[in-house]
């Protein structure tokens, strides 16, 4: 509710592993602390940048950097990233097979049923850490255009926002004031952040 009523924690949510019970409640902490009008995509992506990097300090400081819980959280979060990129480049072999103007329309058919059917094997062959997890996913429901179009794009929001994190000597709460101060008055406050920092693009996984 953006700060206007308290936001409850449901019982259903005390059932909940620890880090993703830290990571909602640090996300709906940073929509109350920091809301850019106009943009939910941008404020979206801020706060799940804050959810995580809060939860990740939150665990690290209650059970140790090192910790099971601790690093697990952290290559979950990793391997999420990862799996959404990899998501991005079956895409993009779709998008380039339909727009194949020498193949026939049977061929297209055939091609992107072994694109599809081609997905675990990409988990498998890519630098994800837990494999296994992520292959399962994979073979999950049914995989189609409409399920895939999510991932048409893939940006670097999250590795510019860690950038700006550390420009800020891992200061969360000055690198909230750094966004506000960067997005005022900005119509584009995903511009604002692009050009706060100077982030490589991001490669396939």
């Amino acid at each position: 509710t953006l700060g206007w009523f308290r936001d409850p924690v449901l019982p259903g949510m005390l059932l909940w592993e620890e880090g993703d019970l830290a990571e909602t409640v640090f996300h709906e902490l940073a929509h109350a602390t920091l809301w850019v009008p106009g943009s939910v995509a941008f404020n979206e992506s801020f706060a799940s940048f804050v959810g995580e990097a809060a939860a990740d300090r939150y665990l690290s400081e209650r059970y140790g950097a090192d910790s099971r819980v601790a690093v697990e959280a952290r290559t979950l979060n990793a391997d999420w990233r990862a799996f959404q990129l990899l998501l991005k480049g079956l895409y993009e072999d779709l998008d380039s097979l339909y727009g194949d103007p020498s193949r026939t329309e049977e061929e297209k058919l055939a091609r992107k049923a072994e694109l599809f059917a081609g997905l675990p094997g990409r988990v498998q062959a890519s630098n994800l850490v837990m494999k296994d997890r992520w292959e399962a996913a994979t073979r999950r429901g049914v995989w189609n255009n409409a399920r895939l179009v999510q991932y048409r794009n893939y940006s670097s929001e999250y590795e510019r926002f860690a950038a700006l994190l550390a420009q800020n000597n891992g200061d969360i709460p000055a690198f909230i004031q750094e966004i506000q101060r960067i997005t005022k008055g900005r119509k584009d406050p995903f511009a604002a952040l692009a050009e706060a920092v100077d982030v490589p693009a991001v490669k396939n996984p």
